[in-house]
């Protein structure tokens, strides 16, 4: 299996002309300068961007400014062709270009269509005996994006032993390219792709990826380079940030949303980068100090021992800006895909379907207790506070049933590892990582058990029961005046609190702080495993299904 990145020389040339055209204006769209029948050459060109098919390269050579790519088809076998051997292009209304190209292979003939568009936007559509593409540069690290939880980075480095690395397929793979000046994007539809990224030798700069390699299952795939002076940066986390405000020696090359990841409690966790210093409260953390901000033109960090100074950070881009990988994703029929991901599910429904009036908590309970109870005259509104009642039940019992539904995923999860593992019982290597697995998921169900008893009250049913309870009593204390009841009104309000706000956040921030951590770790513990590739992705899968809900439990992003 050849996986070279072929011939350097008309790279290197190929940049050279690239740049030799960014001094005259190109046209809107994409056009076509055909010279096959003559030179064997066909260029399309763009907005600061030129792809070339050649006759003596078996790939096409895409270059965005200063940042070149090589695509490159394969067979079934893993071959890939040494020569382009027909080109043919498309102009279609000068906003979009078709060029369809044949690859001898062997004793086969490769068949594929690329698809150019004014922005860059490069689609690949496999024909006769393509079975993927290898996409080949300067790529320094290899990104899983987690949208929108965790990612994983793939460093070369961290894999000294392996020729290739395993990366779950999910519609959408990044890679940062050397120099710190752009990044692969490459999106998909579903379906039944793999990939993987094939690692090359020790480089100036340490180990590179060789090729990012996707098999297409027959179908198309997406890519460009997102690219701009400082689109992404790696930076080394001091001990001398701890507890200062410290500029790093980075500045964004446009207003976006800025990604980056922190540890917090022992899990990898994003922030967004803030467009001011400001503080902020979380579940386990209280109050803290935003730990990333721009300052004008100035990037901030603030790190302190909730968010500690270790190891390092990447940060990019996510949207925001037509140079992010959403905005790409938008401009691909992939878009609905990520979309559909995006969608958060509500909370459910209390079962009185009471009306919202509001006073339901901490702040809202206070002024109830200050104005009404307080003053005895509970009896004068009895009405509205039925109807408060009634609604303070259904917010602690919609809080209480989506805890339930944390359960719910942990109860799925473990026959589903069982049968896996029963499954892969001869396989050691892939059953160790069902090991490891499993035992995530024993964590996870830890946590939770330990922070949803409460008072000898084990289920979220039971909090419903015992709130309804309360509300009972409550209602029958409602009809008495004065204020002689006044200590019991503010115990039951008290539990109402703790059943809704305060489930609300401990709960869930503890199992996603849990479940958050064994998606990073099903997606990076995979990589020298491809017989685990399907678990990791059918648990991260479930993981995303089950972090819908806006609410603690997420990152926020």
């Amino acid at each position: 299996m050849k996986r070279g990145r072929g011939s350097g020389i008309h790279v290197r040339l190929f940049s050279l002309f690239v740049l030799a055209l960014a001094g005259f204006a190109l046209p809107a769209g994409a056009s076509v300068h055909d010279e096959w029948q003559g030179k064997r050459v066909l260029s399309v060109q763009g907005g600061g961007w030129c792809a070339q098919f050649h006759a003596t390269e078996g790939a096409v050579s895409v270059a965005f400014d200063q940042e070149t790519v090589r695509l490159v088809p394969f067979d079934a076998e893993g071959n890939q062709p040494g020569a382009t051997a027909t080109c043919s292009a498309v102009e279609r209304e000068g906003q979009k270009a078709e060029v369809n190209a044949t690859f001898p292979c062997g004793a086969a003939v490769l068949q594929a269509t690329f698809a150019f568009t004014q922005d860059g936007t490069v689609e690949i559509r496999p024909g006769d005996n393509v079975k993927g593409i290898r996409i080949q540069g300067d790529i320094r690290y290899g990104v899983l994006p987690g949208i929108f939880l965790e990612d994983v980075v793939y460093d070369p480095a961290e894999y000294p032993g392996l020729s290739e690395v395993c990366v779950p397929s999910e519609n959408l793979i990044l890679g940062l390219l050397q120099g710190g000046n752009g990044i692969l994007a490459c999106t998909w539809p579903e379906g039944n792709q793999k990939v993987r990224l094939l690692l090359g030798k020790d480089g100036p700069e340490g180990r590179a990826v060789d090729n990012v390699e996707i098999t297409l299952d027959s179908k198309s795939a997406f890519l460009t380079i997102l690219n701009a002076p400082g689109i992404w940066h790696r930076e080394e986390l001091l001990p001398t940030y701890l507890e200062n405000d410290v500029e790093v020696k980075w500045k964004r090359p446009f207003t976006a949303r800025w990604k980056t990841e922190l540890l917090e409690n022992d899990v990898r966790t994003a922030f967004v980068f803030g467009e001011r210093k400001d503080t902020g409260w979380r579940p386990f953390l209280g109050f803290y100090t935003h730990p990333v901000w721009f300052d004008g033109e100035k990037t901030m960090m603030h790190l302190a021992k909730k968010i500690p100074p270790e190891g390092h950070a990447f940060i990019y881009p996510l949207e925001g800006h037509e140079r992010t990988p959403l905005e790409f994703v938008k401009r691909t029929p992939v878009a609905g895909v990520f979309a559909k991901r995006r969608e958060r599910e509500s909370y459910p429904k209390g079962p009185r379907n009471a009306p919202d009036v509001g006073f339901t908590h901490c702040w809202g309970t206070a002024i109830i207790k200050r104005t009404i109870y307080q003053y005895g005259i509970q009896k004068r509104e009895q009405e509205f506070l039925v109807k408060h009642i009634d609604y303070c039940l259904d917010y602690v019992a919609s809080i209480q049933m989506r805890n339930g539904q944390f359960y719910t995923f942990i109860e799925k999860m473990r026959p589903m590892l069982e049968a896996w593992m029963q499954k892969e019982q001869n396989n050691r290597q892939v059953l160790e990582f069902l090991k490891k697995m499993k035992e995530h998921l024993r964590i996870t169900e830890e946590g939770y058990q330990a922070r949803v008893e409460r008072d000898g009250r084990k289920t979220p049913a039971e909090h419903i029961a015992y709130a309804d309870k309360l509300g009972e009593r409550l209602k029958s204390l409602i009809r008495e005046e004065g204020t002689g009841f006044y200590p019991e009104y503010m115990y039951i309000l008290g539990e109402f609190n703790a059943l809704s706000a305060g489930s609300d956040e401990g709960i869930p921030a503890g199992f996603g702080a849990a479940v958050r951590k064994w998606f990073q770790v099903a997606g990076h513990d995979c990589a020298d495993n491809a017989g685990a590739l399907p678990y990791a992705e059918a648990i991260r899968k479930a993981i995303w299904e089950k972090l819908k809900c806006r609410s603690w439990e997420t990152t926020g992003l």
